[in-house]
């Protein structure tokens, strides 16, 4: 009988190992762009349970905004505790970076006393859904670069190795005259 005057009760086992409730699998897959709270319920939402996050949050639920290995230790008044993590995955990241601002086709004359000239613009940028990788191209601004016309490439790659391109053209003009 407890102190309620219940008398049909039955244990559970207490095993430091067992998966916390609420918490889920293992691993969560979460789609981008991630704002997602992972929740637990700990000793079966008991108001006297504690939760420490390995952020250091106390709540009974982690508000994510990035994706890794969270733990939460959830301790009961009586002193015992459970340890669980979850990894929060990106699902199937299908949808490549964004290149914005690529710049348009350019013309420069070329430099004096050199055939050709060192070329300046200002760079794009990307953004991704998920998580950016990096933004590499075949030319910077300042490489100098030859009389005609240079295609420059702009290659987005995200964490899933989707990507995408942006080019334009660079166009160097010879204004210098022959000498004799």
């Amino acid at each position: 009988v407890d102190m309620g005057g219940n008398t049909n009760l039955s244990f559970i086992p207490y095993d430091a190992n067992a998966p916390i409730v609420g918490l889920g699998d293992v691993t969560r897959l979460v789609p981008c762009p991630l704002s997602h709270t992972i929740t637990t319920e700990g000793f079966y939402g008991n108001p006297l349970t504690t939760y420490l996050w390995s952020d250091g949050s106390t709540d009974d639920h982690l508000d994510v905004t990035d994706f890794g290995l969270y733990t939460v230790e959830v301790s009961y008044s009586t002193g015992c505790s459970v340890v669980d993590s979850i990894r929060v995955l990106p699902a199937e990241d299908i949808t490549p970076p964004l290149i914005v601002d690529c710049p348009m086709n350019l013309t420069f004359d070329s430099s004096t006393d050199f055939c050709g000239v060192i070329a300046t613009w200002t760079p794009p940028t990307a953004t991704d859904a998920c998580q950016l990788d990096s933004l590499i191209s075949n030319y910077a601004p300042g490489d100098s670069l030859p009389l005609g016309t240079t295609t420059i490439v702009y290659t987005a790659y995200d964490a899933s190795l989707n990507s995408s391109t942006c080019s334009f053209t660079i166009t160097v003009t010879d204004i210098q005259p022959p000498t004799i």
